[in-house]
């Protein structure tokens, strides 16, 4: 099913230097703050276009961008998906309809920072074909407060590892010639196999840690996270697409993140002891006990974190039953 659209906006040259695209899907408020923050950007504003994909919305998303289209400097073009089509799909009716060489992804939770498209579109000059950046991600310091908590969630981006559409550069000819974003995957793990894809064709990942994005820090959820937890099943595809890549993209080879390993040990000790008084669970879970106090907590404060651990446990859990049924229906094991 196609998309309509339409273009309005402020004053704008025949060839945008760069176009910025975002798919959104029923969060008005927040693609609003993202387009009045690209108005402030130090790029001028002639040399810049907007795109964003209303992906499904059942919000007042459409209303809001019609209104901000004829207050924002740019120029915004704006189309609609019927039903939503995933964040793939979103994303390639977006850069498919983007007029600038240079397309600069960002999410509708993300809020750039002023000199994050000149910053990007610098990263790109003199250097070779098939060349990509990706810039910083870090948690919105107005919002940084809700980190203290526990199951608050939020995005750093410190390395150019799994090449997050919240912030990253692709010269339009390159995303052409790789056919644009898989759309057999459904949340997570797009965005990773595209750059994949692009390394694997002799292409090359530019570090840009001056273009810097703010994320969203959504408010503490245990319910939230849960949700969360069982949205990542494409992730063993990623692995899977790329398998001589597994060392660098996840834990051990075989983990998602560094607390699965425990929480499989704790887990294989609960079910070990299943019916039967013993001490087997305790004495497996002591590990997770010692990582999520110790190593890798879920807040900050010995007392909130012990107060977190179940809730901590349950989603560790959730993750961990994500990632298997991902390994049975992708057929490539990742925990």
């Amino acid at each position: 099913m196609g998309a309509v659209g339409r273009a309005t906006g402020g004053a704008v040259t025949a060839a945008p230097r760069v176009s910025v695209v975002c798919s959104t899907y029923d969060r008005a408020p927040l693609v609003a703050r993202l387009l009045r923050t690209l108005a402030d950007q130090t790029l001028p504003a002639d040399e810049l276009e907007v795109v964003v994909v209303d992906n499904g919305s059942t919000d007042d998303t459409a209303t809001v961008l019609e209104r901000l289209a004829h207050e924002v400097p740019f120029r915004l073009r704006t189309l609609r998906h019927a039903r939503n089509r995933g964040a793939a799909g979103g994303r390639n009716t977006g850069w498919r309809a983007a007029a600038a060489p240079v397309v600069a992804f960002t999410d509708d939770d993300c809020a750039p920072e002023r000199e994050w498209l000149e910053r990007g579109l610098a990263a790109l000059e003199g250097v070779g074909p098939r060349t990509f950046a990706v810039g910083r991600t870090r948690p919105d310091p107005d919002e940084e407060a809700w980190l203290r908590r526990p199951f608050s969630r939020s995005m750093s981006v410190e390395e150019p590892r799994f090449y997050e559409t919240c912030n990253v550069f692709y010269r339009r000819d390159d995303l052409e010639a790789l056919g644009g974003f898989d759309e057999g995957f459904g949340i997570g793990g797009e965005d990773t196999d595209l750059a994949l894809r692009l390394l694997d064709a002799g292409g090359q990942a530019v570090w840009v840690p001056e273009a810097v994005v703010r994320h969203q820090v959504r408010p503490p959820s245990f319910r939230a996270n849960l949700r969360e937890a069982r949205r990542w099943v494409d992730l063993p595809r990623v692995v899977g697409r790329h398998p001589g890549r597994r060392g660098e993209l996840v834990h051990r080879r075989w983990f998602w993140k560094r607390a699965h390993p425990p929480t499989v040990l704790a887990l294989a000790g609960m079910a070990a002891a299943a019916g039967r008084r013993s001490p087997v669970p305790l004495v497996a879970a002591t590990w997770w006990l010692w990582h999520r106090l110790a190593t890798e907590p879920a807040c900050p404060g010995p007392r909130r974190r012990v107060l977190a651990l179940p809730g901590t446990f349950a989603i560790d859990a959730t993750e961990v039953a994500t990632m298997v049924r991902g390994s049975v229906r992708h057929r490539t094991v990742l925990l």
